[in-house]
């Protein structure tokens, strides 16, 4: 797999240029890893296995960070319920030579399946987090570079039986925001996000609060008002020391800005520009980087006319015309480029606030042709670097339908009003909106009257593609509106595939309003209905706020459905299949759309804000017994005989070469009657050159369980 590198979206990185800020990669002196194998005895700890596994000289050395944890750890990287072990070591007195290991344990015997050196001379971390959202945790290790040149952050990922390297940056200091740490515009994320700050000079550092989306990091905007009044609390203290820095002001009216609070971001830019002034000759950071965050707090307080005379100010902004003899002007340098795409960019804001939608999409446009423009064509970092501007021009597409809905709904009088929502549907269609909508349920009465509707600006859904996901609610015949659009899918979960299937209405605590929603998550594509659970909460700011989303594992709702279990959304059942599902077993045979499938149902019951597992169960049926059956006889595990009707038959099995390994390979099944997944029999093909030379396995029901009663 291409190693992703982080690409620089602190927006005050990708602004201001200095060499302090620029750090190698660890993914430099990535090594091939050499695989070691050595018998242990069952009690020996983990410090004592990994013991066995150190190069020659070496010892173990614990990271800085976490405190007062040791070099030794033991964690489930592949999520196969087995901890690997996990550690970090230094050779001696070599700066080169701090490095880390991995250790599995298979059939038996502990292996070396992962190692790499060359992090720096000093450890500052070795953690665990799930960045990807993939609910298995990545490995982050940071090494010490340098005073100046901070650490080396390098993030890797358990694939193919390894660690790969996933992305590497530099920082100063990191911050590992585990799930549900900090609460961002629409609730918390299921994912780590990582706060990193970066050296600019003296004590100014660049601070941005990234996430993962695929194929890189981008900056995670709606968690700025949670993270950033620390920041704001750091420049101010750092102020105390050198009140008359120009860079000081600068970063704090930065901070100010992305903490929401404008007016504060733009006096402390007048003081920053008056401190530079007051300077002999240049002062840093420019006098175009102040303008910048001033002409976005002016945004911010809904001053659009001025923030565009600001930001064209902005766009006329030159590089240094050398002097005569110094050489010919090159062409317009990267940090200008940038400098002209976030200028573009929030200038489309600005239009965006005065409804100027036209002008909005040519700057939004121009934006994105200027960073795409920075990179090799078809490069994650080309993608990203375009993200901002393509996820503006998306939510610009969505922004008229949803204004056409909210003006359409809120003209319409209590009389009326049950009938036209009815008809919602054939009201987009004359207007060319494709509408999905559903009215949520309401069992004990009282609550606002509320109707979710999924939407596309276009005449129908492109691909099942929605724009955005609209909630509409009348509290006391008073109108209100919120909308999440698709193209902010990564802040808040809303894909532009989901469809509302079910929503219903129940109180939550302190006297609040609850909703359950319900989305097919693939709206009629493969594997639909896949259902997604989301609750939210009508806060006392009028907005809802996510409080649950449905986890991205262990969630098994391919062909699903989920209903409510009695009153309220106290629980809720789901039913789905092992299509997809990634419990390890789902690819020991070809699973396809139609099948075959394992069948499932699982209870959830609500425990504060959240949901936990309470109960699950596997529907009993031949092809269930057969993929337990095979996974048993291939891990070793003991279980094998409980799947057969004679004993026999697992040494048979064995003989007939049905133990795979290594496990997942996918083989065929041929049964022409669908009725055959239930009951049997099966017919294993694993040479699909010859089919006829299949393995034919032969069932019987015996108190309530399917079991292999023939092998031939």
């Amino acid at each position: 797999m291409e190693l992703k590198k982080f690409t620089a979206l602190i927006i005050s990185a990708g602004l201001i240029v200095t060499g302090c800020s620029m750090l190698p990669s660890p993914g430099s002196t990535i090594k091939a890893p050499r695989v070691a194998s050595a018998q242990v005895e069952e009690k020996e700890d983990a410090a004592a296995i990994a013991q066995n596994f150190l190069p020659a000289g070496a010892k173990f050395f614990p990271p800085s960070n976490p405190d007062k944890v040791g070099a030794v750890r033991e964690k489930d990287l592949d999520g196969d319920l087995q901890d690997e072990i996990v550690a970090t070591y230094k050779v001696g007195d070599n700066a080169s030579d701090v490095g880390a290991m991995v250790l599995k344990k298979k059939e038996g015997k502990w292996q070396k399946v992962w190692e790499q050196k060359g992090f720096g001379y000093d450890l500052d971390l070795m953690d665990f987090a799930d960045i990807t959202g993939d609910a298995r945790p990545e490995v982050l290790i940071g090494g010490t570079i340098g005073a100046s040149a901070g650490n080396g952050l390098g993030i890797f990922q358990w694939q193919e039986g390894t660690l790969k390297e996933l992305a590497s940056t530099g920082y100063h200091k990191l911050e590992i925001l585990q799930p549900g740490k900090i609460t961002g515009e629409y609730g918390p994320d299921d994912r780590a996000l990582l706060a990193v700050w970066q050296k600019d000079t003296g004590t100014a550092m660049m601070v941005n609060v990234l996430r993962w989306v695929g194929v890189g990091f981008i900056s995670a905007e709606d968690m700025y008002k949670a993270y950033f009044p620390k920041v704001v609390d750091y420049y101010l203290q750092q102020l105390k020391q050198m009140p008359n820095a120009p860079f000081l002001w600068y970063y704090l009216a930065d901070a100010q800005q992305k903490v929401g609070r404008p007016e504060d971001a733009i006096k402390s830019i007048e003081t920053g520009l008056e401190k530079g002034l007051a300077i002999q000759g240049e002062y840093y950071p420019p006098a175009y980087q102040f303008e910048m965050v001033r002409a976005k707090a002016l945004n911010d307080l809904g001053e659009y006319e001025k923030a565009i005379g600001v930001f064209n100010n902005i766009l006329k902004a030159q590089a240094r015309i050398p002097k005569p003899g110094e050489g010919n002007q090159p062409e317009e340098p990267a940090f200008l480029k940038k400098v002209r795409a976030q200028a573009y960019l929030n200038l489309g804001r600005s239009y965006e606030g005065l409804k100027q939608y036209d002008k909005a999409r040519e700057n939004y446009q121009k934006s994105k042709d200027i960073s795409k423009s920075l990179y090799k064509e078809g490069t994650d970092d080309q993608i990203l670097a375009m993200m901002p501007a393509d996820k503006a021009l998306r939510r610009l597409k969505g922004i008229k339908g949803f204004e056409k809905l909210s003006v359409y709904l809120s003209s319409l009088s209590p009389e009326e009003r049950w009938q036209k929502l009815n008809e919602l549907e054939k009201w987009g269609s004359e207007q060319n909106i494709a509408v999905k909508s559903l009215q949520a349920e309401d069992q004990d009465g009282g609550f606002p009257q509320t109707v979710l509707v999924d939407f596309s600006t276009d005449s129908k859904f492109v691909g099942g593609y929605a724009d955005g996901h609209a909630i509409f609610w009348w509290d006391k015949d008073k109108f209100h509106s919120q909308v999440f659009y698709s193209a902010d899918e990564d802040a808040h979960g809303f894909s532009p595939s989901f469809m509302v299937i079910n929503a219903r209405l129940s109180p939550g605590s302190d006297n609040t309003v609850e909703m359950g929603v319900v989305y097919d998550a693939a709206s009629g594509g493969s594997g639909s209905p896949v259902p997604v659970y989301k609750v939210l909460r009508l806060e006392d700011d009028g907005r809802w706020w996510i409080v649950w989303s449905s986890p991205r594992t262990g969630w098994y709702n391919s062909h699903g459905k989920l209903t409510f279990a009695g009153h309220g959304i106290a629980e809720v059942i789901l039913e789905g299949d092992s299509w997809y599902c990634g419990d390890g077993r789902d690819n020991i045979f070809h699973e396809s759309n139609a099948g075959p499938h394992r069948h499932f149902q699982s209870t959830w019951e609500r425990q504060g804000d959240g949901y936990v597992l309470k109960e699950k169960k596997t529907i009993p049926t031949a092809y269930n017994t057969l993929v337990e059956f095979i996974y048993a006889l291939s891990t070793g595990d003991g279980e094998a005989e409980k799947w057969v009707t004679d004993k026999a038959l697992v040494e048979k099995a064995k003989q007939m070469k049905l133990v795979q390994n290594p496990l997942g390979q996918n083989w065929m099944l041929d049964f022409k009657d669908p009725v055959a997944e239930r009951q049997g029999p099966l017919k294993i093909i694993k040479d699909m050159s010859d089919p006829e030379k299949g393995v034919m396995i032969n069932f019987i029901e015996k108190n309530g369980q399917y079991l292999i009663s023939d092998i031939k």
